[in-house]
């Protein structure tokens, strides 16, 4: 799905823009995941919808029990992105899938668009708040609406309020990425007015989407 929009033209990423997203993730700390260490990551791993041939090379940020993932459609030992695949970014929290943007597709701003995406997960699990009540780490909780999100931490016995702790899900983001936030949850808005104007299902392209799978062998 593209918001508000025709399907822009695929542009595939070429060695070098994989080499810049690469030196970008790995300066945020994140760490590549050749097949011989994916394979030992962990019992259970979580894979994205719509895989197919060719072991791809995702990376992995690490901090305060939350995982940031980024894949990147990238082939290593082949050096060419997949034909058919987009990008994901996704934060997991206990081995599982607790946070996913839509699939970026590749297109002429693919780079950038991973990028800034890779850098808004980044900033999620580096950032991860800790009660005001209680002092653990606050969990990634589900909203009402879909796809909403926010943080939550149900230690009451050790709340005096007795009550759940809540913030909002862009708690300790930086103007920067509200920024970019702000402008994609107004983009989807738009899109989702002119479904409902058509009388179509705003969420349908999200209902509709494959799941994320558990695989035991990559």
């Amino acid at each position: 799905m593209t918001i508000g929009g025709e399907m822009p033209k695929k542009v595939l990423p070429t060695p070098e823009d994989f080499k810049e997203i690469e030196d970008y993730l790995k300066r945020h700390g994140f760490e590549s995941l050749e097949p011989e260490k994916f394979s030992k990551e962990r019992a259970y791993r979580l894979v994205p919808p719509r895989r197919v041939d060719g072991r791809e090379t995702p990376f992995v940020y690490k901090d305060k029990g939350l995982e940031a993932w980024v894949w990147t459609s990238w082939l290593r030992n082949e050096n060419r992105a997949r034909e058919n695949d987009p990008a994901w970014t996704i934060v997991v929290q206990s081995d599982a899938l607790r946070y996913s943007r839509e699939p970026i597709k590749r297109t002429l701003n693919f780079k950038k668009t991973l990028m800034n995406w890779a850098w808004i997960i980044w900033r999620r699990v580096s950032g991860r708040p800790t009660c005001e009540e209680c002092g653990l780490f606050m969990d990634i909780a589900y909203g009402r609406g879909i796809g909403a999100r926010y943080w939550k931490c149900n230690n009451i016995h050790r709340h005096a309020s007795g009550e759940p702790v809540r913030l909002d899900w862009d708690f300790n983001m930086p103007p920067k990425a509200k920024k970019l936030l702000e402008k994609r949850r107004k983009a989807k808005e738009r899109y989702r007015k002119k479904r409902r104007v058509q009388g179509k299902d705003p969420f349908a392209a999200r209902k509709n989407r494959k799941r994320w799978t558990r695989v035991s062998k990559y």
